[in-house]
């Protein structure tokens, strides 16, 4: 049995004639008898008492008739969800963020994909850009949102970046520096930092040290804190400064003021991370938004 037997079968069962039917199916008229032969022959049940006119449905008609309607129903359905997930408008999308990624432009983008397809299933995490490596090659998610560059190897992935930032001083609101609007970095040689441990984000880890390291000092790091959001409420309460990437400008936290440092500072970027072959048509529309 085809779907286009029970199509046939119930044009000439609403129409209760075999030449209208035909002229709704835009077929001939003794084509559409045989079909309907057949799909009487392999259900071993007469759908059609033939000797009334109109025709009239049998018992075993008026049953098949409402499974018909409702399988049909059904692979339009399936047709339907099969061209949104073809066209990126459903599915689902595994992403991971690391800590800074809320301040890049990627929860924007996320918001704008959930505008454009409502019925997408976002499963949305926070973990640590080498961890998402592991987690991208092992098949475990869809796309990461990382800080590069990364402090282990990613063979296998492939990376877009979505925000190119320096560092930021986040400063105590009664620092003695507050009154400048942009600084040297030496100018914070002599402070207490407050940083990241060194496995917690070891590629911005060695940013912050490099940095400090061109400008000719070692931070002073007297407190430690694995999360962002940490390290700027422990600048609020007095206990050091930090340097942290640009986007945490957008976190704001009272007591706390940022200030640029003049270049040349490294760089590091937000990006996009995905193994390469694996793209869908989801992946390829939040791609696609930049």
């Amino acid at each position: 049995m085809e779907l286009r037997h029970l199509r046939y079968f119930i044009a000439v069962a609403e129409e209760r004639n075999f030449h209208r039917a035909a002229d709704r199916l835009h077929m001939a008229q003794p084509p559409l008898s045989l079909q309907i032969r057949q799909l009487e022959e392999e259900l071993g049940v007469s759908l059609l008492d033939r000797r009334e006119r109109p025709l009239r449905l049998t018992g075993a008609g008026e049953l098949v008739l409402a499974q018909a309607r409702h399988v049909l129903r059904e692979a339009e359905a399936v047709l339907e969800i099969a061209q949104r997930a073809a066209h990126g408008r459903a599915g689902r999308l595994r992403v991971a963020l690391c800590s800074s990624a809320p301040y890049s432009p990627a929860p924007e983008m996320l918001r704008q994909l959930r505008r454009e397809a409502p019925e997408l299933e976002l499963q949305i995490m926070e973990r640590r850009s080498e961890l998402q490596v592991a987690m991208l090659q092992e098949g475990q998610l869809d796309v990461g949102v990382v800080r590069l560059p990364l402090a282990v190897p990613a063979p296998g992935l492939r990376f877009q970046t979505i925000r190119r930032e320096g560092l930021v001083a986040a400063l105590p609101a009664r620092h003695r520096l507050r009154a400048k609007k942009m600084l040297v970095l030496r100018e914070l040689a002599g402070e207490d930092f407050i940083c990241f441990p060194e496995g917690a984000a070891p590629a911005l880890y060695g940013q912050i040290q490099a940095a400090c390291r061109n400008s000719g000092f070692s931070p002073r790091i007297t407190q430690h804190a694995t999360q962002m959001q940490t390290i700027v409420a422990l600048v609020a309460t007095g206990l050091g400064v930090a340097l942290l990437p640009e986007a945490m400008r957008g976190l704001r936290q009272r007591g706390v003021e940022y200030r640029s440092l003049r270049a040349p500072l490294p760089q590091s970027e937000i990006a996009f991370a995905w193994c390469e072959g694996r793209e869908t048509p989801v992946l390829s529309r939040l791609l696609g938004m930049q």
